[in-house]
């Protein structure tokens, strides 16, 4: 239920980012399996595929999704407790 006065379409943008941060993390492991299926074959030492795969695909993604649900939270909690019109606060301003 929203709070009266928000706009709908804000908590709109919140859970898009919040989708879009889940798709992230969930495409970044898809990625490091397929990477890992590709890369691993039996003998190869861990170090040769776990540090590109690192580098390269868990790091922007993870990032990516952090960066989303961060920017998620951050709205809504700002839309949450922005002031609104017509009402005071606990300083009677």
């Amino acid at each position: 239920m929203l709070p009266p006065g928000q706009p709908r379409t804000a908590f709109r943008v919140v859970r898009l980012l919040a989708s879009a941060s889940l798709v992230a993390f969930v495409g970044t492991f898809a990625a490091a399996e397929a990477d890992f299926v590709r890369r691993h074959r039996p003998g190869t030492a861990p170090q040769t595929y776990l540090r590109p795969q690192a580098e390269q695909i868990l790091a922007p993604g993870l990032g990516m999704a952090v960066s989303l649900a961060a920017a998620a939270a951050w709205l809504a909690h700002r839309q949450r407790y922005a002031p609104r019109p017509g009402v005071m606060d606990h300083d009677g301003v």
